[in-house]
């Protein structure tokens, strides 16, 4: 079965590749991490351009900074309250 996340991508293209099972690893370990986000369709697309770039723990430490520390976790909780909000 081929991914949904950057399918064209030489580094997910191959189903059940190193990068799909890098993906799955990644997204898993946060949403037990992250109980209260889980699982987010969305995140696949952060979680693989980091994966492109970085070695998996890395990639991991990376998406942990930039969904708490830079908070924007907000945006992927299940109401995704934060992307309703208008700022001015």
């Amino acid at each position: 079965m081929k991914g949904r996340t950057f399918p064209s991508h030489p580094y997910f293209a191959i189903p059940l590749c190193q990068g799909q099972k890098a993906l799955f690893d990644l997204l898993k370990a946060y949403s037990v991490l992250d109980s209260e986000v889980g699982y987010c369709q969305g995140l696949s697309f952060v979680a693989g351009m980091l994966l492109m770039h970085l070695e998996e723990r890395e990639a991991y430490d990376a998406l942990c900074h930039v969904l708490f520390t830079l908070g924007v976790r907000k945006q992927y909780k299940p109401t995704m309250h934060e992307l309703q909000v208008t700022r001015l």
